[in-house]
């Protein structure tokens, strides 16, 4: 059998609210007090850009910037008294000069194909022989190891087994 379940519509509505209801709701709501009064107060943006402020400035504190944009390291203070400092650019690092090429025409292609190159930040390309000699080596070691382990296991079996005499 089946147990009866209770299921309760939704107790929201999917319209919006009506301008009354939105005032409503918001002159119900207990954060009224705290962000129902707007304040304007001077961005760090009108800062920078020199808006006049209503006060003037405490003793001892960093100037603003000058209107316009034009900033450099003597602006925001700490430097009161000294002259702003020239930067220099720093010193280009010299770039080697690359090695001439020689060009071997087509047996040196041919050479580089078979026998392998050096790339341009020095990583070592294989050659067509390189890779079919360590193809080979691979290949008779494996069969080479293989035998060997082989004839090991072997010994090992029979004399643990006792085999044929």
């Amino acid at each position: 059998m089946v147990e009866r379940g209770f299921v309760f519509p939704p107790a929201s509505r999917l319209g919006p609210l009506t301008a009354a209801e939105r005032q409503a709701m918001i002159n119900a709501s207990p954060m009224l007090a705290t962000y129902g009064t707007t304040i304007d107060r001077e961005s760090a943006y009108e800062i920078l850009r020199g808006k006049p402020a209503a006060t003037q400035a405490a003793p001892g504190a960093i100037p603003a910037p000058p209107a316009g944009g034009n900033l450099n390291d003597a602006d925001w203070g700490n430097s009161a008294n000294q002259e702003p400092v020239r930067r220099q650019p720093a010193p280009q690092a010299r770039q080697p000069e690359p090695a001439p090429q020689e060009s071997g025409g087509i047996f040196g292609t041919i050479g580089d194909m078979l026998g392998g190159t050096t790339g341009p930040r020095g990583g070592r390309r294989e050659g067509v022989l390189e890779s079919a000699a360590k193809s080979a080596a691979r290949g008779v070691a494996g069969t080479v190891g293989r035998e060997i382990g082989k004839q090991i296991l072997r010994g090992v079996l029979g004399s643990i087994m006792g085999g044929r005499r």
